[in-house]
């Protein structure tokens, strides 16, 4: 068994495990746009990650980024007290398409073009094939 690392402790690992409990580990990697390796490693504390010879930085930033939590200003100040929506949330309605159909999902597609999460919470950018 591995001896609990460092960063074992810190918020983002949480989030990463509780989502690689959720989905499969494929499916993780994919949300973060890392390998499943990489994915693997680092909630087992092996490889590179393990050895101390790998930064979790980059990955710590993606995991808060796509599973963490937000405070929505559109609905805070649409409900009158703060709405904290996850990663996921954020990203459906500020990634979409224009909603044609309804005005106030519109309101609320306006408001999060401009929301300072926005690009916190964008999707992963498709890798260039080599």
């Amino acid at each position: 068994m591995t001896a609990r690392l460092e960063y074992m402790s810190e918020q983002w690992y949480e989030l990463l495990a509780s989502a690689a409990q959720r989905h499969r580990r494929q499916a993780v990697a994919v949300m973060l746009d890392v390998s499943p390796a990489v994915i693997t490693q680092v909630l087992n504390g092996t490889g590179k990650y393990g050895a101390g010879a790998a930064r979790t930085d980059r990955i710590a930033s993606r995991v808060v980024h796509t599973f963490g939590r937000y405070p929505c200003p559109h609905l805070s100040a649409e409900d009158g007290a703060e709405r904290i929506v996850t990663g996921d949330d954020c990203r459906v309605y500020a990634h979409r398409p224009a909603p044609i159909g309804s005005p106030r999902q519109m309101q609320h597609w306006q408001a999060c073009q401009t929301c300072p999460h926005k690009a916190a919470t964008a999707p992963a950018a498709p890798k260039e094939s080599s």
